[in-house]
């Protein structure tokens, strides 16, 4: 029995050390002829608070393992990027993921991502901000101490990662008249395990929470472009 529980602990203080990779899938679309127009997507602004960034600390990890404790926040970062291996920043990375939805959807005759430049014959820019990239990691032994996370091992969920995203988006034609400007918002709260490696789970939920993003913004679009 002492075996397995330094084997818990041991796995549980390890979780989450790996890289994490942004995982886009893009939608696949029933399309017609392609449209007449192209656009291009340049690289997104970046507003976010990065004063909130509590990268992952041990001391708020253990302390869900006090007894009579129900939870802990582990982590709360507002740059989830800046705190995983080889990532590139979300400014680059969200522009792609659109250019990549668009692509397929016959909106555009050409559908270009700019992000050191600007393609001039385009007939629109597509222009994003990021306002928040919000990731947060809670942990939970439901009171119980090590008898709690043993539970995990059975299927019980050990923690929830919360993640939202907020883009503006700004439409502007070749004369840079502007066509379109939206707000986006979208939130997942979603239920983590003892086998979750939780940057790869975070970074993974965040790429899903875009692509409703993405899809939001394509039914807007059809109603300008179409």
């Amino acid at each position: 029995m002492k075996k397995f529980v330094l084997l818990l602990v041991c796995s549980l203080l390890f979780v989450g050390c790996s890289a994490a990779n942004w995982d886009y899938t893009p939608r696949r679309y029933k399309t017609k002829n392609p449209g007449m127009a192209s656009i291009q997507i340049l690289k997104f602004a970046d507003a976010r608070d990065k004063s909130v960034n509590d990268t992952f600390k041990s001391g708020k990890f253990v302390l869900h393992l006090v007894p009579f404790v129900l939870w802990s926040n582990v982590t709360d970062v507002s740059v989830p990027e800046g705190n995983l291996i080889q990532m590139p920043s979300m400014t680059e990375v969200l522009p792609k993921s659109t250019g990549m939805e668009l692509s397929g959807t016959g909106l555009f005759r050409e559908v270009y991502v700019m992000p050191k430049g600007v393609a001039t014959s385009a007939d629109y820019t597509l222009m994003g901000t990021i306002i928040e990239t919000h990731s947060s990691k809670t942990m939970s032994a439901y009171g119980l101490s090590f008898v709690g996370k043993i539970l995990s091992v059975f299927g019980v969920p050990s923690g929830k990662i919360n993640n939202s995203i907020t883009v503006k988006y700004t439409l502007v034609d070749k004369t840079g008249r502007k066509v379109f400007e939206k707000l986006y918002v979208e939130n997942s709260s979603r239920p983590i395990f003892i086998y979750t490696e939780l940057g790869k789970a975070s970074f993974g939920i965040q790429a899903s929470v875009y692509q409703n993003i993405n899809r939001r913004l394509i039914k807007d679009l059809r109603n300008i472009i179409e």
